[in-house]
C-alpha cells in the first residue's frame, strides 16, 4: 500500500553521500556487486564512491523517495545517452584492483546499449529494505518516466537478476532486448527497454504467462546455456533425389542438409514441385533496416538487400532455380491488434494463415501486405512450424519469448562457427522492433531494435529462405 506521506523531489547537493551510502547499503549483497568487488570489507566504500561519481557527473538525473518519520527510503539514478566518458577514468580509481571487472562492464554496456538516441539509462535504483512493499520504487520511477513520457524519451537499463515481466518494471512495460551480459554464472546482466513518446505502439500482451520479481538496475556502466549442436543432419548434393527427403511433420524439424551454390542449406518443406530452404548457418551479419524508425518487411532495407545484392551473388544457372514467391507478412501474433492467437487453431499450413485472419488494424504492427520476394525470412510462425513446435505459439508461458525444448535447433552460428542471433521477418511489439531468434534459440517475439547490428558482445545476422525448383 502507498504510503501517504512519501514525497518524490530531485536530490539536493548536500544529500548526494546520502544517497550513494543508501545504494551500496541496498547493493552490498547483489551478486553482480560481489563480482564487481570480492572483498566484502571493501566493497561498501568502492561502490558508495562509485555512485558518488555518477552523483556528480554532468547530465545526470537523480530523485529521492523521503517520508518526514524515515527521511530518504529510495533513489533513482538516471544518466544520458551521451554522458561524457571521462567518468570511468574516474571510476577505475575508485575501483582500485577491481577496476578490471568495472571497465569489462562499461564495455560490454556500450557495446549492447541501444542502436539509437536520445535514451535515458537508469544506472541506480534502491529503496530501503524496511520500506519495500510501499510503493516506493513505483513512485521514484513514475516520477522520472512521467517527465520522459512527456518528452517521448525512452529508457534503458541492465537489470541484475532475472525478468520474466513481473513487478515494478513489469508495470511500467519494460522488455527484454539485445543478449545477455554474462560475466560469470552469477554475475548476469539484464538489459531492459521502455518505449516512449512516438516509439510507443505496442500492442497488448494477449495471454500473459508466469513472471517472477524483477532484478535491479545496478550495471556498473551508462551504457539455461542449451547445446549448439541441432537435430539437422545428412549432408546432400542437391543433385540428390529429392523425392527421398522425409514429408514434413509439424511437431518435428526436417533432418536434410543440401548444397546449393555456396552455401549449406536446410529442406524445411517439399511440395509438388519446389523445396522451401533455410540456410544452415547465419551468412551475412546485417541489420533488418538501416535506421531507427518504424518499418515493414515491405519496406526493409533488409529485404532489399536479399533481393538484389545477395541474389546477384547467384550463378545465373542458380537464379534460374530459384522461384519468386508471394510472402505473407501477417502482424505480430501476440502483439498485434485484432490478431487472435486463438484464430490459429486448427491452421497447420503457414499459407493459409491469412485466410483465416483478417488483419484490420491502424497500427503498423497488424498490418498484413503481402509481398512478392526471391529470398526473403522466415516468420515467426514459419519459424515454429518448421524448427520445432511446442505449443507455446498459441498458449504462450512468458511475455517476450518461446523458450521450448526447440531451443537447440533453432541456434543459430555464423558462417565462423560463433553464435549469433537471427532476424525474422516479423515484427516485435512495435514497428520499431523485429522478431529475431536469441542466441540461445529463444524465440523473442516482443523483438530487438530494427537497427541492431553485431558488436562485440554478439553477432547479428540473417538466415536466408528461398524456394527453388526440383
Amino acid at each position: 500500500m502507498a504510503n501517504p506521506k512519501l514525497t518524490v523531489r530531485p536530490i539536493k547537493p548536500n544529500e548526494i553521500h546520502i544517497a550513494a551510502n543508501l545504494l551500496s547499503t541496498e547493493y552490498y549483497h547483489d551478486d553482480f556487486f560481489k563480482w564487481s568487488v570480492n572483498s566484502d570489507a571493501d566493497r561498501h566504500q568502492i561502490v558508495a564512491d562509485y555512485y558518488k561519481i555518477y552523483l556528480n557527473a554532468a547530465g545526470c538525473v537523480a530523485h529521492v523517495a523521503e517520508t518526514p518519520d524515515e527521511g530518504i527510503i529510495g533513489v533513482s539514478v538516471w544518466l544520458p545517452h551521451d554522458v561524457d566518458t571521462s567518468i570511468y577514468d574516474e571510476i577505475d580509481k575508485v575501483a582500485g584492483v577491481n577496476a578490471p571487472q568495472f571497465r569489462a562492464v562499461c564495455d560490454r554496456s556500450h557495446d549492447s546499449e541501444p542502436p539509437m538516441e536520445p535514451f535515458y539509462q537508469l544506472v541506480g535504483f534502491g529503496v530501503l529494505h524496511k520500506a519495500r512493499g510501499l510503493g516506493v520504487g513505483s513512485a521514484l520511477l513514475k516520477y522520472h518516466l512521467d517527465i520522459l513520457d512527456e518528452k517521448g524519451i525512452p529508457t534503458y537499463l541492465e537489470a541484475s537478476t532475472p525478468y520474466a515481466g513481473g513487478g515494478v518494471y513489469g508495470r511500467f512495460g519494460y522488455q527484454p532486448v539485445g543478449e545477455l551480459m554474462v560475466f560469470t554464472k552469477t554475475a548476469v546482466l539484464y538489459p531492459l527497454w521502455r518505449s516512449a513518446g512516438k516509439q510507443y505502439t505496442s500492442g497488448s500482451f494477449q495471454n500473459p504467462g508466469k513472471s517472477n520479481s524483477p532484478g535491479k538496475s545496478n550495471s556498473p556502466c551508462n551504457s539455461n546455456n542449451l547445446s549448439n549442436s541441432n537435430n539437422f543432419s545428412n549432408s546432400k548434393n542437391l543433385e540428390a533425389p529429392l523425392k527421398t527427403f522425409e514429408a514434413h511433420t509439424p511437431k518435428a524439424p526436417k533432418n536434410t542438409l543440401v548444397r546449393f551454390s555456396d552455401y549449406n542449406w536446410h529442406v524445411l518443406d517439399v511440395r509438388n514441385d519446389k523445396v522451401l530452404l533455410l540456410s544452415e548457418k547465419v551468412i551475412d551479419l546485417q541489420k533488418y533496416h538501416s535506421t531507427f524508425e518504424s518499418v515493414t518487411w515491405a519496406n526493409s532495407s533488409i529485404r532489399n538487400y536479399l533481393n538484389s545484392t545477395f541474389y546477384s551473388a547467384f550463378t545465373p544457372e542458380a537464379q534460374s532455380q530459384i522461384i519468386e514467391t508471394q510472402v505473407s507478412n501477417r502482424g505480430n501474433p501476440w502483439f498485434g491488434a485484432n490478431n487472435s492467437i486463438d484464430d490459429l487453431d486448427g491452421i497447420d499450413d503457414v499459407d493459409a494463415i491469412d485466410e483465416a485472419n483478417s488483419i484490420d488494424t491502424d497500427t503498423d504492427i497488424g498490418i498484413d501486405i503481402n509481398t512478392t520476394d526471391k529470398i526473403f525470412l522466415l516468420s515467426v510462425e514459419e519459424a515454429v512450424k518448421y524448427l520445432g513446435d511446442s505449443g507455446q505459439l498459441k498458449e504462450p508461458n512468458n511475455k517476450f519469448f518461446i523458450d521450448d525444448n526447440f531451443n537447440n535447433v533453432r541456434q543459430g552460428v555464423y558462417t565462423d562457427n560463433s553464435p549469433s542471433r537471427w532476424m525474422l521477418r516479423t515484427p516485435g511489439n512495435s514497428p520499431y522492433f523485429v522478431a529475431t531468434v536469441t542466441i540461445d534459440g529463444k524465440i523473442s517475439v516482443t523483438g530487438d531494435f530494427v537497427n541492431r547490428s553485431s558488436s562485440a558482445l554478439f553477432n547479428v545476422g540473417i538466415r536466408p529462405a528461398l524456394w527453388i525448383k526440383k
